[in-house]
C-alpha cells in the first residue's frame, strides 16, 4: 500500500483520502498533533503511517462521518460538542479504540456492536440523551473511566458489577432511583458521582469499595445511609447536601482520611449537635 505525505506526516493513501474528505466536510484543515488537545477543533495523530487519534469538535455534525471507518488502527476518537444522535455500528469494528469522547451530543442509544470494543479504557458520554445503560457494557472489562452524567438513565443493570477495573464512574444528573447490589463489585473504584438523581437508598455492598476516595450523593432522596459506609477507610470527600436525612451518619468520625463533608445549611442546622459530638466541625463545608 502506497504512502504519501500529508501535513508533513507519512500516511497510507486511503487514510489520507479519508482525512481529505473530513476536511471538505468541516471546511477546515487538519492539524497534526502528537497528543490531541482541547485547543484545536480538527486534529489527528499518527503512528507508522496510520491515523491513531482523531478530533472533530464543535462542527454541528449530525453523524459520525462514515469515512472514519477507514482508520482501522484508531485508538482515540474525540467528537465533542456536535449534534450526533447515534453511535454507528461500524465503530464496533474499530477494536483498537481505547478512548472515546462524545461529550455534548444527542446520543440516545448505544449499538450492540459497541461490545466489541474490548480495549476501551475511557468513555465519555456526558450531556447526551442516553436512556438505557446497556447490559453489554459488562463486556468492556478494560474500562477504567466511565462518564455518563447529564443523561436520562433510569436504572443500572446487574452487569455493571463486571467492570472490575473501573476507577471513575460518573452518573450524576440522571434519573436513577436505586443501585444494583453489584455496584459493590467495583473494587477498584476511586470516584463515584451520583449527584442529582432520585435515589432513596444505597445498597450495603457500597462498603466493599475500599479504594473509594470521593463519593457524591448530593441532591437525592436519601433518608439514611448504610452502616457499611464506615468501611470506606480511604474516603477523603463526601457530598450529602440536598437529601432529606432523618439520621446523621454516626460513623463519619471513624473515617480518618475524610477531609471534606458537604452539607447544605438545613442539614448543618438540623444535625449541629451530632456534628459537634463527632468532632467533625472543621470538615463540614
Amino acid at each position: 500500500m502506497d504512502i504519501n505525505i500529508f501535513r508533513n506526516v507519512k500516511l497510507f493513501k486511503p487514510e489520507i483520502s479519508a482525512l481529505k474528505k473530513l476536511e471538505v466536510l468541516t471546511n477546515k484543515k487538519f492539524e497534526h498533533s502528537e497528543k490531541l488537545n482541547a485547543e484545536s477543533d480538527i486534529q489527528f495523530s499518527s503512528n507508522q503511517g496510520h491515523v491513531i487519534g482523531l478530533g472533530l469538535s464543535n462542527f454541528r455534525l449530525t453523524e459520525v462521518p462514515p469515512s472514519i471507518k477507514v482508520f482501522k488502527h484508531l485508538e482515540i476518537l474525540r467528537v465533542p460538542n456536535n449534534e450526533i444522535d447515534m453511535i454507528p455500528n461500524f465503530l464496533g469494528n474499530l477494536t483498537s479504540l481505547n478512548i472515546l469522547d462524545f461529550y455534548g451530543n444527542n446520543v440516545s442509544k448505544i449499538p450492540d456492536s459497541f461490545k466489541n470494543l474490548v480495549n476501551l479504557e475511557r468513555f465519555c458520554l456526558i450531556a447526551n440523551r442516553l436512556i438505557e445503560f446497556p447490559k453489554f457494557f459488562g463486556n468492556l472489562r478494560n474500562l477504567d473511566t466511565l462518564l455518563l452524567s447529564d443523561n436520562k438513565i433510569t436504572s443500572l443493570p446487574y452487569e455493571i458489577g463486571d467492570l472490575e477495573n473501573l476507577e471513575e464512574l460518573w452518573l450524576g444528573r440522571n434519573s436513577l432511583t436505586k443501585l444494583p447490589s453489584t455496584i459493590g463489585n467495583l473494587i477498584n473504584l476511586k470516584e463515584l458521582n451520583l449527584v442529582l438523581n432520585q435515589l432513596n437508598e444505597i445498597p450495603e455492598s457500597i462498603g466493599n469499595l475500599k479504594r473509594l476516595d470521593y463519593l457524591n450523593l448530593g441532591g437525592n432522596k436519601l433518608k439514611r445511609f448504610p452502616e457499611t459506609l464506615k468501611d470506606l477507610k480511604k474516603l477523603e470527600e463526601i457530598n450529602l447536601y440536598g437529601n432529606p436525612l432523618e439520621e446523621f451518619p454516626s460513623f463519619l468520625h471513624q473515617l480518618r482520611k475524610l477531609k471534606y463533608i458537604h452539607l447544605d445549611d438545613d442539614l448543618k442546622e438540623k444535625f449541629a449537635l451530632e456534628i459537634k459530638k463527632q468532632g467533625i466541625e472543621e470538615k463540614v463545608m
